[in-house]
């Protein structure tokens, strides 16, 4: 009986690691904040409600930023799991890049060239991207959206 025990449990602790590497995987680029004195509003309810819809679909978010530190305003705190540099698409089903700040009449956000690479690689392995509003300078600067009707 102790034998059979062992032998199930060992069983069970060896399935776990297959089944977590089956779990598709999305990316959450999040860019450069604008200073704004809403961001505690955006970490919470852009990034927070993105990652917790992804989660209950089924979807392992995978949270980059450029130097893989966290992002903080007043109360919430959304935690990097990467460095933007150390993503490789192939890892994920898609991405996501969500606004974080944008106020009125803005110049374009500034535009990291690994986020470029990182859209257009994306696009090119045939993986959806999604950008929400500020993020659409992203999508603009890799080209695109040229010739695209976009909204």
């Amino acid at each position: 009986m102790k034998r059979l025990l062992i032998t199930l449990i060992l069983c069970i602790i060896s399935f776990i690691p297959a089944y977590a590497e089956e779990t598709p995987r999305v990316l959450l680029f999040m860019r450069e904040a604008q200073t704004s004195g809403d961001l505690e509003f955006m970490l919470k309810k852009e990034v927070g409600v993105m990652k917790g819809t992804l989660e209950k679909a089924g979807y392992r978010v995978v949270i980059a930023t450029l130097d893989g530190s966290a992002f903080s305003a007043g109360a919430v705190t959304v935690k990097a799991d990467i460095r933007l540099a150390d993503a490789n698409v192939a890892d994920y089903s898609g991405v996501i890049l969500p606004c974080l700040a944008v106020p009125s009449m803005p110049p374009p956000p500034k535009v990291s060239p690994e986020a470029i690479a990182l859209v257009k690689a994306a696009v090119s392995a045939g993986r959806p991207v999604a950008a929400q509003t500020g993020s659409l300078w992203t999508l603009a600067e890799a080209g695109l959206l040229k010739g695209k009707k976009y909204a």
